[in-house]
């Protein structure tokens, strides 16, 4: 369809396009119902024409869009999704940033899926193409989850 609407115990979540209620989700629901997504909570700390950036409670600061207004001090959530998220050894040069250590890798066929164990204990999930060759990366191993501000949403809800 080219059109989808998204019901939650009887009333509109979202209407739009496939892609725009997968890439743009308008609130947990749809970004939790649609796929698999990575979902935290934090503390606004900053607003730009660019983005929306906030803190979370193990201090790291990332940034998203966000579609509703909000203030400094409010908590939101972030959402980015796993195949938006880049896997490096290094810190590399993203808008966002996020280091911990290489909890699980998971190989499924094409896809190969990499658990990020943050400091506070909290997880964060890549999803890349499968290489050729045997993943150099090891459980325990120090590594970077890397996304673009672009690809990541920040919006309300508990």
């Amino acid at each position: 369809s080219d059109r989808v609407c998204l019901m939650n115990e009887g009333r509109i979540e979202q209407i739009g396009s496939p892609a725009e209620l997968y890439f743009r989700p308008k609130s947990i629901f749809a970004a939790d119902f649609l796929g698999e997504s990575n979902l935290f909570a934090g503390k606004v700390i900053g607003q730009t024409e660019a983005g929306t950036s906030i803190q979370r409670v193990d201090d790291i600061v990332v940034s998203g869009v966000c579609d509703t207004e909000v203030r400094n001090g409010e908590t939101v959530h972030h959402m980015i999704r796993p195949e938006n998220i880049r896997v490096y050894v290094d810190e590399g040069s993203e808008e966002n940033l996020a280091r911990g250590k290489l909890k699980e890798t998971i190989m499924i066929g094409q896809l190969t899926k990499y658990f990020l164990e943050l400091a506070d204990g909290s997880e964060l999930v890549a999803t890349t193409l499968t290489g050729g060759g045997k993943d150099p990366l090891q459980p325990g191993d120090p590594i970077y989850f890397g996304w673009s501000t672009n690809d990541a949403r920040i919006m309300l809800g508990s």
